[in-house]
C-alpha cells in the first residue's frame, strides 16, 4: 500500500490526503489549505 501511495502522490510518508484523484500531501498541507481558503474550493468541485 505504501508503494502505490508514494507512486500516487510522489511523497513516501503517511497518512497522505486525496481529495478525489489529487494528492494534497499531510496535515500540514492539509492545513495551509485550510488557512488560505483553497479547501473549501476544492472540496466544492
Amino acid at each position: 500500500m505504501r508503494q502505490e501511495i508514494a507512486q500516487r502522490s510522489g511523497q513516501r510518508t503517511v497518512p497522505q490526503i486525496f481529495i478525489g484523484e489529487e494528492p494534497i500531501g499531510g496535515f500540514m498541507e492539509l492545513r495551509v489549505l485550510e488557512v488560505s481558503g483553497e479547501l473549501d474550493d476544492m472540496l466544492a468541485d
